[in-house]
This record gives structure tokens, sequence and C-alpha cells, in this order.
């Protein structure tokens, strides 16, 4: 089913075939009813998961997550802070950005929770809307998410339109919007911001604004320790763009240097504060995260989830369904990644692959359907393919039946990432 029926114009999108670069013509008006259409998916996106939220929230007779004990709000007192119309929104880490908007950062022992491993800029513009929403921090965070979110729909569907085509963009939109974890994205959690910076890191790289794409980098950087990779990921599409013909760099590179600047800036305010710039990497223990780069741990990790996926030993399903859901996510969008870096473009490709080898370096694939809600170029993969009926059909119905179910697990505090 494609979104827009009617036949569309040819694109009014240049491509430098040589670099393959998209070249925005000088003259360009605003389209309104793209504007509308965007506005119109985000708007009945965000009312379907607030109505799916509420029928599915203390409806169902569940009883406390048996995969993960330690997951449930119970003891949470950061909770009682949250209006009760809010609390569908604000699960787990929700309660560390806001506490580090409110009350700033915190350092107690190696080995103890703390909030350092929450990267800045989130948990602060959450504290500058609460001024806006009278110092009601989850409202402030959810807008936050909210307008986010709406940004990166605008990014990403301009994005995609340059490269391909109209109808491909308004299908990447949809795709991302109903992807199983996109619940996170309307939550109180860094995703919404993480993916609009890059998004839009992409967006200017494209059309060579190398000062725009390497600022909103660096803010990538401020929002996740991951947002580093753009370092290395922009210089390879600025490269491509000049055939990797070293004679072409031109000081509009220089630019990239700014990228480092997130994360050198947090990294200055802990060793200001706690006297360690590398703080938010030790903390990552008490989530038993530790970071070992090694083919034989990584292949150890692959091969214990993958038994466990085809021979489950525990009782326990709901700890099952969890584990294989992540390793799932993980091995369809290294498989995915693959396609992109092959039939698509490099930097795209890169950024996936790297994106998800971060999190896997740490010995666990916990989260990794959460993490691979920013991997927007398998969406924009994902909507080409959509241009044949069975696939766009299944991909609809598939995305939008995982989703209703992670709805239905968040707001009843069952671990989805």
């Amino acid at each position: 089913m494609d979104i827009i029926r009617k036949k569309t114009k040819p694109e009014a999108v240049k491509v430098d075939k040589k670099s393959s670069r998209p070249v925005a013509n000088k003259k360009s008006k605003i389209d309104w009813r793209e504007i509308a259409s965007i506005l119109g998916l985000f708007t009945a996106w965000r009312l379907i998961i607030w109505l799916i939220a509420f029928l599915a929230k203390g409806r169902l007779g569940l009883t406390r997550d048996p995969a993960y004990s330690w997951s449930t709000d119970a003891g949470q007192t950061w909770l009682d802070k949250v209006p009760s119309y809010l609390q569908y929104w604000a699960r787990w880490d929700s309660g560390w950005y806001l506490s580090v908007a409110e009350n700033g950062y915190n350092w107690t022992a190696p080995g103890e929770w703390s909030s350092v491993v929450f990267f800045p800029l989130y948990p602060q513009l959450i504290r500058l809307f609460s001024f806006v929403t009278n110092n009601q921090y989850a409202l402030a965070g959810i807008i936050v998410s909210s307008l986010c979110t709406l940004a990166t729909c605008f990014y990403l569907y301009y994005l995609v339109k340059a490269e391909i085509g109209q109808r491909t963009a308004l299908r990447s939109v949809l795709y991302m919007l109903i992807f199983p974890t996109s619940i996170f994205l309307a939550s109180i959690y860094s995703e919404s911001l993480f993916l609009l910076t890059v998004v839009a890191s992409f967006y200017h790289a494209r059309r060579g604004q190398w000062y725009a794409a390497s600022i909103w980098s660096m803010l990538a950087g401020l929002t996740r320790p991951a947002g580093i990779i753009m370092l290395g990921i922009l210089l390879v599409e600025y490269l491509e763009q000049r055939g990797f013909n070293l004679l072409k760099i031109k000081a509009s590179s220089l630019n990239l240097l700014l990228i480092p600047g997130g994360l050198g800036l947090y990294m200055y305010y802990l060793y200001y504060k706690f006297d360690n710039p590398y703080l938010f990497a030790f903390a990552q223990d008490a989530w038993n995260r530790q970071t070992v780069v090694s083919l034989s741990h990584f292949w150890n990790m692959i091969s214990r989830y993958s038994y466990t996926l085809v021979n489950p030993q525990s009782e326990n399903f709901a700890l099952y369904l969890t584990h294989s859901l992540d390793f799932i996510f993980f091995i369809v969008f290294a498989a995915l990644s693959i396609v992109v870096l092959v039939t698509y473009r490099r930097s795209y490709g890169l950024y996936m692959l790297l994106y998800l080898l971060i999190p896997a370096a740490t010995g666990t694939f916990m989260s990794m359907g959460r993490f691979t809600l920013a991997l927007f170029p398998a969406f924009i993969l994902l909507a080409k393919w959509g241009r044949h009926q069975t696939l766009n059909y299944a991909t609809i119905t598939l995305c939008s039946m995982l989703s209703a179910l992670f709805i239905t697990m968040f707001v009843n505090t069952y671990w989805i990432g």
C-alpha cells in the first residue's frame, strides 16, 4: 500500500553523479501537502500509541515482570512525582533523566548505580523546558521527546525524498513511527534526541553543509557516548563525495574536528566535578556492561544466545522472550547493515555496523531492540523494498503487531529495553 496514491511529478532534485551527492535547488517552495502528511502521520501515531497504552495499562491482570524483578517501579520513589496521566511514558531510565534534570549528577562508589552514565544534553533540555511546564519535569521530558521525534520525521522525509523520492520518504517516516520499540520515541528517553541529531547530521552532510553536519554530530556526542562514531562516519561520507580522492579535500573538512567536542565537554565536566573524565565508562559496571574488544568473547556471546534461542532451558518465558527478541533484533539489523553497506551507501552501512557493535561489545545484547531504533538507514532500505505491495503490507503488519506488544509490556512495567 503506497502512502501517496496519486502520481507524483519527477523529483525536483539534481544528483551529482560523480559523488552521488544530492544538490538542492536554489529555489525551493514549501509544499504544504507534504508538511500536512508528515504532521498527520505523527499525530495519528501519537494518538494510537496513547490509546493502546490506555487500554493496556492495568487492564490485563499482569503480575510483576518475572524476567527482571528489578525493572518494576515498586520502591522507585521518583515515579511518585510523575502525574498519573504521564506515567505511561515514564519507565526505568526515565527516572535517571528526570533526576539529572532536577538535581544534577551524582556519584557514589564503584559498582553502584550512578547517574553519570546518562549523557547531559537530553536532561538539560528537560530542565530548559521545565520553565515552560512550571517545573513539571516529566511533562517537559515528554514534550522534548515529542518535538525531537517530530523534527526527525521532517529531517528523515526530506533526506530520503532528495535521495530516492517522495513515496519512499513517507514510507520511511511511517516505518520509523511503527517500529516495534518506537514507544521510546514518545517516552522520557533520549532515543528521540539521538535519532534527531544523527539524521540531521546526515541530512546536512549529504548536502555538503559540513559545519551544520558537524554541529549536529557534536550534539549526538552530548546525547550518547556512541555519538563519537559520527567523526569517522562523516569522514567516510566526506571522502565518498569526493571519490576518495585526497587531492579534493578542502578546508571544509576541518569542521569535522568539532564532532569530538560533545564528548569532550562532558568529560571535562566529569573531571571538574568528580576528578575523573572517564567516570561515565567506569560506572557502566553497575549495569553489568564491561567493554571487551575480543572476537572470541563476541563469538561466545553469539553462541550462547543462539543456543538459548533454539533450546530454551528456563521455565521463565518472559526472560526467554526478552533475550530472544534482543538477539533477533541484532541478527536482523546486522544483516540489514551489510545490505545497506553493499547496495546503498558506505557511510550509512558503517554507521549501522558500528552502532550495533558498540553495545554488543559490552558482553550482552540487552536493550538491543531499543538501540536498533537509531538505525534509520534500515527504515530507508525497507521503504525502498516497500514499493512492492506484499512487502509493504508485511512490514506494516509485523511492525504494528510487535509495536502493540511492546507498548503493552512497557506500560505494564515489563522490561523491553
